[in-house]
């Protein structure tokens, strides 16, 4: 294959063109929720994995493979794509930051901000990928690939001075339990919803009901207050069951109106923590 010409029995331009005819609700839901100066430009973690990528010029390249976490961060680290073979770049699997990425409201494809040949040269991730957590990478790696785009690495890269960092992949997170600090079963993470415009992780989406007649709900719960359980794929929570009811919950489809600051400001609060958007 060659050139900016795919045939459509490849099977990234078939998932491709599957997901250019059936619109994503969740994209659709965060598009609804910018009429609010107030609203931030949201998505799941989950919604991108799958998404086309086309270059500037329009031509399709691949899909994201996978969204890739720095924990320690509550950010985007970088993100995976799996370029299946187009312009003669391979099948490789190439690492890129979310900010390399740009998405148009409403619109259901990233766009590449690069050209063909930079991306014949970008770096790539070694080994069988697999989602996985925690997955260790090399910092001056992780920094060099900013600078290949062109983009400065997130203050943390440059702050700490260990030569490796524990990435997590977005995939791996979700439906871990989530209990809390007198060990009672509070749920599990649904999704991460993920600010589009800083790649930081607006709140985690924690799925919980089925006891005290409150059925199944979501909660929103920023990041910092989950806490990964030594040897365990557990988190840990600081919160009693009888506070989690007091928690504002909504339901799967309402999800975009959770965007809002101001409602987020105010659940943030709850559980003692500050928004993440007036931290670094």
């Amino acid at each position: 294959m060659n050139g900016g010409t795919a045939s459509c029995s490849s099977p990234v331009r078939h998932k491709a063109l599957m997901r250019e005819q059936q619109p994503k609700a969740d994209e659709k839901a965060a598009s609804q929720a910018q009429g609010s100066q107030q609203a931030i430009r949201a998505v799941k973690a989950s919604t991108l994995v799958d998404m086309p990528v086309r270059n500037q010029q329009g031509e399709m390249m691949g899909e994201v493979e996978d969204v890739m976490i720095d924990p320690s961060e509550g950010r985007v680290a970088y993100v995976i794509l799996d370029l299946g073979g187009w312009f003669d770049i391979g099948g490789n699997l190439v690492a890129a930051p979310m900010e390399a990425l740009s998405l148009s409201s409403g619109e259901e494809t990233f766009t590449l901000n690069v050209d063909k040949a930079k991306l014949r040269n970008a770096p790539t991730v070694a080994g069988a990928y697999r989602p996985a957590w925690p997955v260790t990478v090399r910092r001056p790696w992780l920094v060099d690939i900013y600078g290949y785009y062109g983009y400065p690495p997130y203050s943390a890269l440059t702050a700490v001075t260990v030569d490796t960092l524990d990435i997590a992949s977005a995939e791996a997170i979700t439906g871990i339990d989530v209990e809390n600090l007198q060990g009672d079963d509070l749920g599990e993470i649904e999704a991460l919803v993920i600010d589009l415009g800083t790649g930081r992780i607006v709140y985690a989406m924690m799925e919980y009901g089925g006891w005290l007649g409150m059925g199944e709900e979501l909660a929103a719960v920023p990041w910092k207050a989950l806490t990964p359980a030594p040897g365990e794929r557990e988190f840990r929570l600081d919160i009693t069951q009888d506070q989690l009811k007091t928690i504002p919950r909504f339901a799967p489809d309402d999800w975009s109106q959770t965007l809002d600051r101001q409602w987020l400001a105010d659940v943030y609060a709850r559980y003692g923590e500050k928004p993440y958007w007036g931290t670094k």
